[in-house]
């Protein structure tokens, strides 16, 4: 049930995003659209880009990559008709003047989900320090590995 309600949640937060860039790209004539997106949204674009695609003859070029391999190629040079990640990343490539000037603009949040193994107790994660205990107290953690730019790793290994 979390994960349903989860990427029900990203693909309303991907459409949002999608919809907004894509629309300023179509009204500035594009026939092909080049998209640069974190892979957390490839469920999401793969279910949105077909109805896109029809509802404006626009051909969708999306390239599903981590985090900080998109930042390293942003500064290395590639473009992208729309970019979408995490607002630290993208107010890093707009200090290095790598977008139009005044286009970041935040079109969505997104949660992070915690869950735990069947059958497990439920844990206590009401307060800051509950949490706390609840994560010193696991005896496994997963989470994306920061050392290859997974945003949530980072997040959670920096303690943000």
């Amino acid at each position: 049930m979390i994960q349903t309600s989860l990427a029900k949640r990203i693909a309303l937060i991907a459409a949002g995003g999608l919809m907004s860039g894509l629309f300023a790209a179509v009204a500035n004539g594009a026939g092909e659209i080049k998209v640069l997106t974190s892979v957390a949204l490839t469920s999401a674009f793969n279910e949105l880009a077909p109805n896109f695609e029809r509802a404006t003859g626009n051909k969708l070029n999306i390239g599903y990559s981590l985090t900080a391999d998109i930042r390293k190629r942003m500064l290395d040079g590639e473009t992208a008709d729309v970019i979408i990640l995490s607002r630290p990343v993208m107010d890093e490539l707009d200090k290095q003047q790598k977008f139009a000037s005044g286009s970041v603009t935040n079109v969505a949040g997104t949660p992070v989900a915690l869950a735990i193994r069947a059958g497990a107790p439920k844990p206590d994660i009401s307060t800051v320090d509950a949490l706390k205990r609840t994560l010193l107290a696991a005896k496994s953690i997963v989470y994306a590995d920061p050392a290859k730019g997974g945003v949530s790793g980072v997040y959670f290994a920096t303690g943000c």
